[in-house]
């Protein structure tokens, strides 16, 4: 009965293909369970590639403008794993109401742009009387999945001056 339940266990987690696909907190307990399942028989002893789809690869930022020099403002580190909560930040505009926003990866000081979003705030009738110095942005990102990435971008508000209003974006970007 428990062969029975491990070798369904087994074929249900590796798909049939041998690739760990799980949470990553369950990989230790995972791998004693491939170990067992090798000595009872139920798995062959040949060499499996394990692979932990959740963990992240790349610091995934943004770029900002401060003191008139581009500087990356990383979201998501190296090493997380994709079903964390990232931190949320919140940013001013400075200059113009006509935003690009630039998404990379980054490793090793190596950047790799991998999204450009343009919002023009003209088009939004919430910040049609608002002087620019008193646009705040919420900016957070999340995963989908291990491929995919939503980037959340929302009005934050300017105290009681400016109360927050119902502007959101999400933006679905291929990691």
């Amino acid at each position: 009965m428990e062969i029975d339940f491990i070798h369904k266990f087994i074929k249900s987690r590796f798909n049939l293909e041998k690739n760990f696909k799980g949470k990553s907190k369950r990989f230790i307990s995972d791998g004693a369970c491939i170990i067992a399942c090798q000595q009872l028989g139920v798995l062959s002893k040949d060499k499996m590639y394990i692979e932990d789809l959740d963990q992240v690869k790349y610091n995934i930022g943004i770029f900002i403008e401060e003191n008139e020099k581009e500087k990356f403002e990383p979201f998501i580190f190296k090493g997380s794993f994709i079903w964390q909560k990232f931190n949320k930040k919140v940013f001013s505009l400075t200059d113009d109401k006509n935003i690009e926003i630039k998404i990379a990866l980054e490793e090793n000081s190596n950047f790799k742009n991998i999204e450009k979003i343009n919002i023009n705030l003209d088009e939004y009738s919430q910040f049609n009387n608002r002087n620019i110095k008193t646009i705040r942005f919420l900016i957070y990102m999340e995963f989908k999945n291990s491929k995919e990435l939503i980037f959340n971008i929302e009005d934050f508000g300017f105290g009681e001056i400016y109360p927050k209003t119902d502007f959101k974006q999400q933006f679905i970007i291929n990691i």
